[in-house]
């Protein structure tokens, strides 16, 4: 039986063998299959395919559902019995027959199959980010790309950072939720992502970094110059916030950024030469600042020295340093000689009333109210004599000539309502014992108020702050011969507020700073004839600042700053930082108008400047009230301003351009302005359009006939404007009707969203960077409240409420109440927003139904517009006559 069943299998390893060699055989003489590329299926579109067999010729391929026929045994025998092997070896268990010879003598080789490729997924994460604590965001910008038919699966994780400072949801959704908790210190995070079908998986990673809610103050930049002061060689200037000081040939020393504004100050020098400044702040309280190798400058807070001076003499006695200090109804006298520690010399208990201000001779005190001239001596405090004062005292100087003493008053404008118009100069001779003896009465000029008096040390001469027909001028008074003598300028300068001035010597040439609003003029006087019968005057050196920052606009990575200057009635200004430390390296006066509305193009790099003019009132029937100055924003000089074509005043009403508006593209540039009636029933109010062609220059788009090249869209009102992220549309801020949505396509209005009040008007419009969200702001006049609506943009230019942001105040500019303005960052997530005047929030608008405040600031100031810059990094803001302020956000 052994013996059969060995037999029998010997027989069955032959059949095998002949049955293989057949089938290599065979397949050898087929064709292979055609394979049609366009028509087979993928098999990523497939989930359950199986890799197909290639069919030999003559056989019928197996169907799709097809049950394939059993091959019998017989049919494995070959044609034609032949040796198995090629050398009539057979192979044994574990070896591989070798391959007979082709035809020709040529071995066939193996050649790579055709299969069908696995889908790939492809994600991409965007750029890094950086995100302040408490933000809750959805990763938006995560783009998966995928081709297959598969379902996907998704699982984030947190590969680094602490999971006890960032919250990860949403975790096998394509988009992750994440939560930034609170931090102390900049955090770093990185988020890793897997995406797979089941066959093929990807995994990408997002950075982010995470950084503590805090603006920082940074400096202060500009602000109108209102005061110059001596210290020792040196000149001491202030500027909105900002104390520099200049060498005596004027080359900026250094800078001391103040934290709050300034109601008084004056510097001295001790006997080493070393200065001191005291700055009194809002409160009453005196700081001293003095320069320290290490840090600069550091401050002293002087608690001794009261809250309550409101008038400084300072002079210097026996090489010690003083101050009388001008009290409510006393005088003090200060001992300034170790300036940490002011000694309190004596304190005179007084009758006055309300003193204004106050000059010394000798050991006598003289001191003006609104009613009436003191003297005073001082050792014993007892009132020596009283004269009326004749008008309103802006100005008591002491001075000698040829051995005899003399006090000067000067009289101003009247601040009580009696109406006194006795302008001019007082001059009495001081008796000894400090009694007022013969007085002589001048009227100096053209008899018109004398503001401001400053006798010029070691001359005879007093320096003259005048008006007359609504105008500041210079004069340069004789005091012996009693004369106001002639100036003579190069060019006739245009005051502006001759806010303070001091003289002095530049290499033997006399000379003059005059803090005059937005500029610090430098003046050299040449005298004319001996004695002097007038004085040719030159303005050497302008150094410009910023009288009253209505808004700001700055270039992405903050190098250039433009700051409106709405200025006075003199004019505004459009003044241009530049640099690390944004020095003011120009300002464009406009007289009579100012820069009220900024609009770019940052696809062209051009700014339109809407300029308008600041009385209204002085307007004449029949002239237009606003002009358009178009230029580059990067350009040394903005263009020069167009006719005077926008608004309109006659006598059926009054029209107003109140914003701007630029949006570029291939064609070129298209210019919006928002027209408002402002009285009368006058039509013309709605959306004025220009198209300016890309090979059209600025200069010479501005030359055209801009009444007859308007293209105007109707509407009851308009004070703001923006245009769609697509140029296809537009959205104003009109009034009470609130804001509307017109089709540029078709001229037509499409969507209004108001309050349904008239108590409330829309004013101020801010158009997210995405264009899928707009921000309104309305006012009540009544309280000057303002609110902000939060809208989304949906098709066809239509509005949905989101939220709303509350706690907001008007600000009070030369054309009437205005809402602040507001900056959002670049990914629109962080609002600026300006709340109770002067304090800086910073808002989340992850969720625009819900915004979160995740920190403020306290400023001094009114804001009335946030800039941003650096990716946020800086935040500038414009805060009136204090200029800018410039502050860090979580960096």
């Amino acid at each position: 039986m052994k013996s059969k069943k060995g037999l029998i299998l010997i027989v069955i390893l032959l059949l095998l063998g002949g049955a293989l060699t057949w089938q290599f055989v065979g397949k050898k003489k087929s064709k292979p299959a055609k394979t049609d590329r366009a028509k087979a299926p993928q098999a990523q579109t497939e989930p359950e395919a199986q890799p197909k067999e290639t069919v030999p010729d003559g056989e019928e391929p197996v169907g799709e559902g097809d049950t394939p026929t059993p091959i019998a045994p017989e049919d494995l025998a070959p044609e034609d019995e032949t040796e198995p092997g090629l050398d009539g070896e057979v192979p044994q268990d574990g070896e591989i027959a070798p391959s007979p010879e082709a035809p020709g003598g040529e071995i066939p080789r193996a050649q790579p199959g055709e299969t069908e490729s696995q889908p790939l997924i492809q994600v991409k994460m965007g750029e890094a980010l950086r995100l302040a604590e408490g933000t809750t965001l959805y990763l938006e910008n995560t783009q998966i790309t995928y081709a297959g038919k598969r379902p996907l699966q998704y699982q984030w994780e947190l590969v680094s950072g602490s999971s006890e400072k960032i919250d990860l949801q949403a975790k096998s959704e394509p988009k992750a939720l994440i939560t930034l908790g609170n931090l102390e210190a900049p955090e770093e995070f990185t988020l890793g992502l897997k995406v797979t079908d089941g066959l093929t998986e990807t995994t990408e990673q997002i950075r982010i970094t995470g950084f503590p809610a805090q603006l920082k103050m940074g400096s202060q930049v500009g602000g109108a110059f209102t005061g110059v002061q001596h210290m020792g060689d040196k000149w001491v200037v202030l500027r909105g916030q900002t104390l520099e000081i200049f060498s005596h040939d004027l080359k900026s020393l250094a800078q001391i950024p103040l934290p709050d504004s300034v109601i008084e100050y004056f510097a001295t020098v001790d006997k080493s030469g070393k200065g001191s400044i005291f700055v009194q702040d809002p409160r009453g309280a005196w700081t001293l600042w003095q320069h320290d190798p290490v840090t600069a400058f550091h401050s002293t807070r002087l608690s001794m020295m009261g809250m309550k001076i409101h008038r400084v003499v300072p002079f210097v006695l026996e090489d010690q340093p003083y101050v009388f200090a001008l009290l409510e109804r006393n005088i003090e006298l200060w001992n300034l000689s170790d300036p940490k520690k002011p000694r309190l010399k004596s304190a005179l208990s007084t009758q006055l009333r309300n003193p204004r201000t106050m000059t010394y001779l000798g050991r006598n005190l003289f001191v003006a109210d609104e009613d009436n001239i003191e003297t005073i001596e001082f050792s014993t405090g007892q009132p020596v004599a009283s004269v009326p004062s004749g008008g309103s005292v802006t100005a008591l100087q002491t001075y000698s000539l040829d051995k005899k003493n003399f006090l000067m008053a000067t009289i101003g404008k009247d601040r009580t309502t009696k109406g006194r118009q006795d302008y001019g100069i007082r001059i009495f001779e001081i008796a000894p014992g400090g009694r007022l003896g013969q007085e002589r009465r001048i009227t100096v000029g053209e008899g018109g108020p004398v503001e401001a008096a400053y006798v010029i040390p070691g001359t005879e001469q007093a320096m003259l702050k005048l008006t007359s027909g609504g105008e500041i001028h210079l004069g340069l008074y004789d005091l012996r011969r009693e004369k106001l003598l002639p100036l003579n300028f190069a060019k006739a300068p245009n005051f502006i507020s001759l806010a303070g001035f001091a003289t002095g010597k530049i290499e033997d040439t006399p000379v003059a700073l005059i803090a005059d609003g937005n500029q610090l003029r430098v003046l050299k006087f040449q005298a004319q004839g001996s004695p002097p019968q007038s004085y040719q005057v030159q303005e050497s050196q302008n150094i410009p600042g910023i009288l009253s920052a209505s808004w700001v606009q700055a270039s992405s990575d903050g190098s250039n700053l433009w700051v409106g200057d709405e200025g006075t009635l003199a004019g505004g200004a459009l003044a241009r930082l530049q640099g690390p430390q944004l020095q003011i390296t120009s300002t464009h006066n406009l007289p009579g108008v100012f820069p009220a509305a900024m609009a770019v193009a940052t696809e062209q790099d051009l700014t339109a400047v809407l300029n308008l003019v600041e009385d209204p009132q002085a307007v004449p029937v029949g002239q237009a009230e606003g002009s358009l100055s178009l230029f580059a924003f990067s350009g040394e000089t903005p263009g020069a301003p167009s006719k005077l074509v926008l608004g309109l005043k006659t006598e059926q009403g009054e029209l107003r351009p109140l914003g701007v508006a630029l949006r570029g593209d291939e064609a070129g540039l298209k210019v919006g302005i928002a027209i408002s009636r402002v009285a009368g029933a006058l039509g013309g109010a709605g959306l004025a359009l220009w198209q300016k062609p890309k090979e059209t220059t600025a200069s010479a788009f501005l030359q055209q006939d801009f009444a007859k090249s308007m293209e105007l869209i109707a509407l009851p009102d308009a004070r703001d404007v923006v245009f769609s992220q697509d140029g296809q549309g537009a959205f104003l801020a009109s009034g009470t009707e609130g804001v509307i949505a017109v089709n540029l396509q078709t001229k037509n209005p499409v969507a209004r969203m108001s309050l349904g009040s008239k108590d409330w008007f829309a004013d101020r419009l801010l158009l997210a960077h995405n264009g899928k969200m707009l921000l309104a702001s309305f006012i009540n006049p009544a309280n000057r409240q303002v609110i902000v609506k939060i809208f989304g943009i949906l098709e066809k230019f239509q509005m949905q409420e989101y939220g709303t942001l509350t706690g907001l105040k008007a600000v009070e500019t030369v054309e009437g109440l205005k809402a602040p303005g507001m900056a959002l960052t670049q990914d629109d997530l962080y609002l600026f927003v300006p709340l109770g005047g002067n304090r800086l929030s910073a808002m989340n608008l992850s969720n625009p139904a819900r915004p979160f405040e995740i920190t403020s600031r306290e400023l001094s100031g009114e804001i009335r517009d946030v800039a941003l810059a650096n990716k946020f990094k800086d935040v500038f803001v414009a805060l009136g006559s204090l200029g800018v302020a410039q502050l860090e956000f979580g960096f």
